[in-house]
């Protein structure tokens, strides 16, 4: 009998037969894996949650806010894909959790058997530009997941057209394939318009699509 491979393709070689090319499933595998190491797995969980971390800031109580985005977010998870609204953008100022939020939405899914990847904007953006200059074949791993998850949007290089051109790309086909996208950010909504164009910013702050979450509070780690 004929083995069974997984890529027809190159026969699990990861080359394709009598050239020296590298296989789109290879490529495919190998942007998977650099995209999955960025989710800070198992050690940032909602178990993990602690209100009192938050100080009240300008005479509000921080933390109890900070709970009600915690519980949405953890319905989110345990709801998912089953959610009024799939798009999940976090905004805020650095070091208000919105990290760690991202994370504990990765982990819960994860536990639940769904394909996530959970990529920093940098590493996107490498990954993005390899692509335009024909360095990577495909980005199927970033279309083809059942939730993508954009860390530190805005923080990436605005390099030619690449990020805005190839950032529209991605967010357009993933919204015509009706594949959902969780975004953190430090950028204000006029702040995402002036980086990235209207194109993108429509996408990102369709409140028929999303739904946008103002982290509140200052950076918790420096209390500035």
């Amino acid at each position: 009998p004929q083995p069974e491979y997984s890529c027809a393709l190159c026969r699990d070689t990861g080359y394709l037969p009598h050239t020296n090319e590298r296989c789109s499933c290879f490529t495919r595998r190998l942007v998977e894996l650099a995209m999955k190491s960025d989710c800070t797995l198992n050690t940032q969980t909602f178990e993990y949650f602690d209100p009192a971390v938050y100080p009240p800031t300008d005479g509000r109580d921080i933390s109890v806010e900070m709970i009600k985005i915690k519980n949405y977010c953890q319905a989110y998870a345990d709801s998912f894909p089953h959610v009024k609204y799939p798009n999940l953008l976090l905004s805020g100022n650095t070091g208000t959790g919105k990290t760690f939020l991202l994370n504990c939405i990765a982990s819960r899914l994860r536990e639940r058997s769904f394909s996530i990847v959970f990529i920093t904007a940098g590493r996107l953006f490498d990954i993005l530009r390899k692509y335009a200059l024909n360095q990577i074949s495909d980005i199927d791993a970033l279309l083809e997941a059942e939730l993508l998850m954009i860390d530190d949007f805005g923080t990436e290089p605005l390099f030619n057209n690449i990020t805005v051109e190839y950032m529209f790309l991605l967010i357009n086909e993933r919204t015509r394939l009706k594949k959902p996208l969780c975004l953190s950010t430090n950028l204000t909504p006029d702040k995402i318009k002036e980086r990235y164009t209207e194109r993108i910013a429509s996408r990102l702050l369709d409140k028929s699509a999303f739904v946008i979450l103002h982290v509140p509070g200052k950076d918790i780690r420096t209390g500035k």
